[in-house]
């Protein structure tokens, strides 16, 4: 397996000058969040230029706009790519540049030009193009110059000629045909071949469709919308005498729903085309033939901006079990902040491996000189607010510091205080914080000094941040910091263990076999063993008494031999109350005497596992 491990990128479009490597460690994916003008792009830009170049010696180097006005024509794109075992460790790694002169280049070689082929390059632009082609009304667009010269251009196909069936690129075979029909002379011995080679070729194509429309109905059935059904319709290739031009015809053939859609790019919403489009490109990558030890990329820029949420993470699984768990290396950039967060904790729930990078703009005070992108890579959010802060950036600080107290809290909370009462994980913040305040309160442990407050400006600040008009205003900034103190406090919070030892219903047994005596109480709530700065202690609750035998009379009353049962209504009374521990302890005293033990969880025994005492030892 073949994998990119780093990119250097040197006056290339948003980069002036040189950068420091962006390390990518082996085995891992690449996700970035870039603001608008960030540079971002360019990072797509110049590792598609990478592949393009390695077999399109045309290509040009894009090289920096205004080290071009300073003289400097000259610029590298470094990848390193590194061989992997089936452990995904290094075994060999070698930089690989495009560059200008040209004379710079060494990528040209076999397997990056084979990584080349699979097109595994997708922006939001290129994905328009399967329902943004001009058509006339009420028409479906044709696709056979986006899908066969494009898309599908270096898929294989077995053509029939006049030595046997030969396996080639489709784009190969169809300039074959093109190229002297267009010449339009009906003379010439290549018209005629090309002619005659039509219906074969005509015949591989649809042989191909046939296979990458198959993977292409699975994709969105299975992760987009059921609903949707595609077919591919390709018209006859032949020559026009009349127009002296080929016919060259490939449409879609869309139902939703059963109900067959002449026009789908006008019908179906943007979210429902977007996903159409993407399946489209991951189909044909699918059904791409390279062995599963070359290198095989799949670059995602910006295509979430056309999906809808409910078909956001649906590409994620796509991507996850489809390209990730078929050797695929997966880059995605996004300037949509949220959704990043989104993406970044579902690979991460997911146990995806990820490496994470975030782009902005330098805000450069001089007038004279442009703006360039800053790369900041992943530091914990704690870090990260405070270089947000000093740079006055607050709602960024603000963002953070929630991410902070997000995973602070989930880190203090045991794992019963991370779900509701009808099993639901909880994540936001705002109900983590209201089961951090619940533990203290059930734990019987003093909140610390401040905790509350410091939690009522929190939510107020960062949990509903558009309360603020203004937010460079001096009021925004020092409830920032006082922020930052709620960080801090929680920080230094020691972790509360607290664990279910006894469900609610267990029956329990208060037994004195000098006295004859014996009790059956019953749990009325859950028993908990929490462990707090080194201690333990059970959980305070109620207990409901079931029944009691005094000198084998059952709910038997008195001593010194005068012992009788109670009346039925008294002992109905008595069972259907909750006392606490204490409570049943002096009662059981009032009739075989003398006073209770001081230590209650020793004289409670819970079956097998032994005394209520034994249970926090």
């Amino acid at each position: 397996m073949h994998w990119i491990t780093g990119i250097t990128l040197n006056n290339y479009r948003a980069f002036k000058s040189s950068y420091s490597t962006i390390e990518i460690p082996a085995g891992n994916h690449f996700l970035i969040y870039g603001e608008n003008g960030s540079g971002k792009s360019s990072i797509y830009s110049a590792i598609k230029d990478f592949f393009n170049s390695s077999a399109d010696t045309s290509k040009q180097f894009d090289v920096n706009y205004f080290s071009q006005i300073e003289g400097n024509d000259t610029g590298t794109i470094a990848l390193k790519i590194a061989e992997l075992d089936a452990n995904k460790n290094v075994t060999a790694e070698n930089p690989f540049v495009f560059g200008k002169p040209d004379t710079q280049s060494t990528h040209r070689i076999q397997s990056i030009k084979l990584a080349n082929k699979v097109k595994g390059f997708l922006d939001y632009k290129r994905m328009l193009q399967t329902h943004f082609i001009q058509t006339l009304p009420n028409q479906s667009p044709n696709l056979f110059s986006l899908i066969v010269e494009d898309i599908l251009a270096d898929h294989l196909v077995n053509i029939k000629g006049y030595s046997g069936v030969s396996t080639s690129e489709l784009l190969s075979e169809w300039k074959k045909i093109e190229i002297p029909m267009n010449e339009n002379d009906a003379r010439k011995r290549s018209f005629k071949i090309a002619r005659n080679n039509m219906p074969d070729f005509e015949s591989s194509l649809k042989e191909l469709l046939t296979k990458v429309f198959s993977e292409l109905r699975r994709i969105i059935q299975q992760y987009f919308d059921p609903k949707l059904e595609i077919d591919v319709r390709l018209s006859e290739i032949k020559f026009d005498w009349n127009t002296r031009k080929i016919i060259k015809e490939l449409y879609l053939d869309v139902k939703y729903a059963g109900k067959a859609i002449p026009s789908y790019q006008t019908f179906i919403n943007e979210a429902r085309l977007s996903a159409l489009a993407i399946s489209i490109y991951l189909a044909a990558l699918k059904t791409y033939p390279i062995a599963a030890s070359e290198l095989r990329v799949l670059f995602l820029d910006d295509i979430f901006i056309g999906l809808d949420t409910s078909n956001r993470v649906p590409l994620l699984k796509i991507l996850k079990q489809e390209f990730m768990a078929n050797g695929f290396q997966i880059f995605i950039s996004t300037y949509d902040r949220e959704w990043f967060e989104v993406a970044r904790n579902w690979f991460e729930v997911e146990k995806c491996q990820f490496k994470y990078l975030e782009m902005y703009i330098e805000d450069n005070i001089d007038p004279t000189t442009p703006d360039y992108p800053v790369i900041i890579l992943p530091v914990d959010n704690i870090t990260k607010a405070n270089e947000y802060f000093k740079a006055k950036r607050y709602p960024e600080a603000g963002y953070c510091l929630r991410k902070a107290c997000e995973s602070i809290v989930k880190n203090l909370l045991p794992d019963v205080y991370k779900v509701t009462t009808d099993g639901q994980v909880l994540t936001e913040l705002d109900g983590l914080m209201n089961q951090l305040v619940k533990l203290y309160e059930e734990s019987n442990i003093p909140k610390p000094p401040d905790l509350i407050d410091l939690i009522r400006i929190f939510k107020k600040l960062v949990l509903n941040p558009s309360s603020h008009n203004d937010f460079k205003s001096p009021l925004y900034r020092n409830e920032i910091r006082t922020t930052f103190e709620l960080a801090e406090k929680l920080q230094n919070l020691p972790k509360i263990e607290r664990r279910l030892v006894l469900k609610s219903g267990r029956i329990l047994t208060i037994n004195y076999p000098e006295h004859d005596y014996i009790m059956e109480i019953e749990l009325v709530g859950n028993y908990f063993i929490t462990e707090y700065n080194n201690q333990k202690h059970g959980s305070v609750v109620k207990y409901r008494i079931k029944k009691w035998s005094n000198h084998n009379i059952e709910f038997g009353k008195g001593n010194n031999g005068n012992i009788n049962p109670l009346p039925q209504l008294k002992i109905d009374e008595i069972i259907s109350q909750v006392r606490d521990l204490d409570e049943i302890f002096q009662g059981i005293h009032r009739e075989i005497g003398g006073s209770p033990p001081i230590d209650l969880l020793n004289s409670v025994t819970v079956g097998r596992l032994g005394t209520l005492r034994d249970l926090l030892m």
